[in-house]
C-alpha cells in the first residue's frame, strides 16, 4: 500500500497529507523571501509551522464532512470545498486574534517595565 492511498482512508490521515502539501506550498513560497532577507529563517519556519497546520486541519475537517455527505460527487466535492474554506477562515481567523493578544500583551508588559524603571529611577534621584 502506498503513502496517499493510506493517509487517504480516514480523515486524520487526509489531514495528515493536507499538512504536508501546506508545509510544501509554505517552504516554496518562503524559500525567496528567506534567500533576499526579507524574512528570517524564524519567522519562515512560524508561517510554514502555521500554515502546514492550518492546511491540515481544514484537509481532516473537510475530508470527514465529505465522508459524512457520501452521496453524488458533486455534493461530496462541493461540501468539501465549503467545508475546508470555512474551516481554513475560522482557523486562520482565531489565530490571527491569539496572536494579535499575545501581542497586545507584550505591548502592556513593555510599557508596565518602562514605567517601573522609570519611578525606580526618579526613587534613586530622589534619595541621592
Amino acid at each position: 500500500m502506498n503513502l496517499v492511498h493510506f493517509l487517504s482512508g480516514s480523515a486524520s490521515g487526509a489531514g495528515l497529507l493536507g499538512g504536508l502539501i501546506g508545509v510544501i506550498g509554505a517552504t516554496s513560497a518562503n524559500v525567496n523571501d528567506v534567500k533576499d532577507g526579507s524574512i528570517s529563517k524564524t519567522d519562515a519556519g512560524i508561517a510554514i509551522g502555521k500554515e502546514g497546520v492550518s492546511v491540515g486541519v481544514a484537509t481532516a475537517v473537510s475530508a470527514a464532512a465529505a465522508g459524512a455527505v457520501g452521496s453524488s460527487l458533486a455534493l461530496t466535492v462541493g461540501t468539501a470545498f465549503a467545508v475546508g474554506v470555512g474551516a481554513k477562515y475560522v482557523w486562520d481567523y482565531g489565530v490571527e486574534k491569539l496572536e494579535d493578544q499575545f501581542l497586545e500583551k507584550d505591548e502592556l508588559d513593555k510599557e508596565l517595565l518602562e514605567t517601573e524603571l522609570e519611578v525606580a529611577a526618579e526613587n534613586t534621584a530622589v534619595t541621592e
